[in-house]
């Protein structure tokens, strides 16, 4: 079972630096010890950098509510061994997805404030899509952000 679990982690990996790859605008860098991050995505200039957490998994992904407490990529690929679509999200963004789903009248069974887990759903990567969520979650904040500094 460990190593099944090793082999999906990892997998989801590789789709996540063939994805980030494919962004011309964007470099990447692994970090030697896990410590919550996967990847780190950059710009070489001006140097700005984020954080990459990395989910992969063949049956359902859990969204974790640590990751909306910080700026960073979710890359969730919900079937590594197979088709490994890379899915990208800010946490935030990962969070909030089934307060939007309930607003327009779905369901999502096993979400509620007090939990700090529940199960999601996919949405595709691509470039543009690294590209803006990059912006919105990079350190330090663009020129523009810094007020003209």
């Amino acid at each position: 079972m460990r190593a099944d679990n090793l082999r999906v982690e990892r997998a989801a990996i590789a789709a996540t630096e063939l994805s980030l790859t494919r962004c011309a605008e964007l470099f990447m860098a692994v970090p030697v010890v896990d410590q919550g991050t996967d990847l780190m995505a950059y710009q070489a200039d001006p140097f700005r950098v984020t954080r990459v957490q990395v989910k992969g998994t063949t049956d359902g992904l859990t969204v974790f509510r640590q990751y909306s407490l910080t700026p960073m990529i979710v890359s969730y690929v919900p079937d590594p061994l197979g088709t490994a679509d890379v899915c990208l999200l800010t946490g935030e963004e990962a969070w909030g997805l089934p307060d939007e789903y309930i607003v327009r009248g779905g369901e999502a069974g096993d979400h509620d404030p007090d939990n700090n887990t529940y199960r999601w759903k996919k949405r595709p990567a691509s470039p543009e899509r690294w590209l803006d969520l990059f912006n919105r979650t990079a350190i330090p904040a663009p020129p523009d952000d810094l007020g003209g500094q």
